[in-house]
C-alpha cells in the first residue's frame, strides 16, 4: 500500500474512532499537525488516545 493511501486510512481511523465527524473532516488534519494539545485543530484528548490503541491493537491481531 502506497504511504497516502495510509495517510489517508489513518486520518479517517481518528476522525470516526473518536467521533469528530461533526467536527472536521479527514482533509483538514495536515501530515505534522499534533493531535493533541492547544496547538491542534484536531483536539484529542486522553480518552481518545485509549481509544485509538485499543483501536490499533485489536488491528495488529487480527
Amino acid at each position: 500500500m502506497e504511504l497516502e493511501a495510509i495517510k489517508k486510512q489513518l486520518k479517517q481511523l481518528i476522525i470516526v474512532e473518536c467521533d469528530k465527524e461533526d467536527e472536521l473532516s479527514w482533509q483538514e488534519i495536515e501530515d505534522d499537525e499534533p493531535l493533541f494539545g492547544k496547538k491542534s485543530n484536531v483536539g484529542l484528548d486522553s480518552l481518545d488516545a485509549l481509544q485509538l490503541a485499543l483501536v490499533f491493537e485489536g488491528t495488529l491481531w487480527d
